[in-house]
C-alpha cells in the first residue's frame, strides 16, 4: 500500500506498507515526480535523500486489515514526518542526524 504526502519543490513523502521477510514495514521515503530535465517519473537519491523505517511489525501472517492499520497509523504521524524530513535535507555538510522516535499506539 502506497500514499504520498506533498512537501515542496515537486517533492513527495511516499508512505509505504509491504511485507518484508516475515515483518510487516511501513516506511517513508522522499521522492520526485519530475526533475529539472523533464523526466516524469518518480526519482530519489539512495543515500542522500531521506529514507526511514517507521514501524516494523514482526508477523509470519499478513491481512489487507493489518497492513491498512499499521499504515493508517504512520499517515497520522504525517506533520511529523515531513517536518523531520524538512530537518534532514537542512542539515549543515558534515553533521549528524537522529531520526525522532514516535510512540506507537
Amino acid at each position: 500500500m502506497d500514499s504520498y504526502i506533498e512537501l515542496t519543490n515537486g517533492y513527495h513523502l511516499q508512505v509505504s506498507t509491504s511485507k518484508r521477510n516475515s515483518d510487516l514495514v511501513t516506511s517513508v521515503t522522499r521522492v520526485k515526480f519530475t526533475d529539472e530535465n523533464g523526466f516524469h517519473g518518480m526519482s530519489w537519491m539512495p543515500f542522500s535523500d531521506y529514507h526511514r523505517r517507521v514501524i516494523v511489525t514482526p508477523c509470519p501472517r499478513v491481512s489487507s486489515k493489518r497492513i491498512a492499520e499499521q499504515h493508517a497509523q504512520v499517515m497520522a504521524l504525517r506533520d511529523e514526518l515531513a517536518k523531520e524530513c524538512q530537518a534532514f535535507h537542512s542539515r549543515a555538510p558534515g553533521t549528524t542526524f537522529a531520526y525522532q522516535q514516535f510512540d506507537r499506539k
